[in-house]
């Protein structure tokens, strides 16, 4: 009876139900968790595990004064500014070995930074107050020099990758650089004396959840129960499994939402009620647990899951 009764007041039915979502981004299976170092006395780049903080490997060589790095998203290269061989190197970190000749640049390049999709590498070059730009894909540079403020020292990318801000360090401003044209737009933006080093803050980016609400946690007879789900979501459409279900004080378990293959859209956010129940008596007494799941449809991967606890006293 207790089964019957518990299964036939779900409430809610999705078919082919088209949630707003997100994908989350998934780990990168290549990239190791190394820092990597440029040694300008030395010619050469070290390795750390930041598992043993400890130097792995011999050092890398590259080129004269190596200065600036950047990684490439996906983790598998590190591009190296030499700035007394007016070059840059790329080092293969899969075999932490540098891989074809140096790129040449402008006159001494010191900052280096990759664009989000990992398909360029601006450069500031020192002397020649100016920024180069690498197509990754190639490893040779593509356009002409970017002409910047004087001494252009640091540069840092915005996480959409529309903007490069670059710090020039000899005339006390930042210049931005519109990377859909390689172009510099507006005024160089003063700032204080010698700027050398910038960075950018991230987006903040949603990932995919399930959050259980409950309208209550104590329950007795004459209560209802309610339970919703939130769900949020961030920039890119994913296929989930969801799942919502049951746990009474007796260990029975009830599957109050099994649909698979869900669609989620980008960029919503949202609440759905799943689940009521009017207790009568017939209840078992004790400790419930409601849980919900979104999985990966294809793997089986749990993405997010969120559990959530009552007590009901006759």
């Amino acid at each position: 009876m207790v089964c019957k009764c518990w299964k036939t007041v779900t409430i809610l039915t999705i078919t082919g139900v088209i949630w707003a979502g997100q994908t989350i981004i998934p780990n990168n299976l290549n990239a190791q968790p190394y820092a990597y170092v440029t040694n300008s006395g030395s010619n050469n780049v070290s390795v750390i595990d930041t598992r043993t903080n400890a130097v792995v490997g011999s050092p890398i060589p590259v080129g004269v004064y190596p200065y600036g790095i950047a990684i490439t998203p996906d983790g598998n290269y590190a591009y190296v500014t030499n700035a007394g061989s007016d070059n840059v190197s790329v080092i293969d970190t899969r075999t932490n070995a540098v891989v074809g000749s140096p790129i040449p640049v402008g006159d001494y390049p010191i900052g280096i930074a990759i664009t989000p999709d990992g398909n360029y590498a601006y450069v500031t070059n020192l002397w020649s107050d100016n920024v180069s730009v690498i197509d990754t894909s190639t490893n040779a540079v593509v356009g002409s020099p970017i002409p910047v403020g004087d001494g252009p020292w640091g540069i840092a990318i915005t996480p959409d990758g529309n903007y490069a801000y670059v710090t020039n360090r000899e005339s006390d401003n930042v210049s931005v650089i519109d990377t859909s044209t390689n172009a510099v737009v507006g005024s160089p933006i003063p700032v204080g004396d010698g700027p050398v080093g910038i960075a950018i803050t991230p987006m903040v980016v949603k990932e995919i959840k399930i959050d259980i609400i409950l309208n209550q946690t104590e329950f007795t007879v004459g209560d209802t129960l309610t339970i919703a789900a939130h769900v949020t979501n961030g920039p890119a459409t994913s296929t989930v499994d969801a799942k919502v279900w049951l746990e009474l004080p007796t260990t029975e378990l009830f599957s109050l939402v099994n649909i698979p293959s869900i669609t989620l859209l980008p960029d919503a956010e949202f609440s759905v009620d799943l689940f009521t129940h009017h207790f009568t008596g017939w209840e078992p007494e004790g400790n419930y647990k409601c849980g919900g799941r979104f999985l990966n449809w294809i793997t089986g991967e749990t993405l997010s899951e969120d559990i959530e606890t009552f007590t009901f006293t006759p």
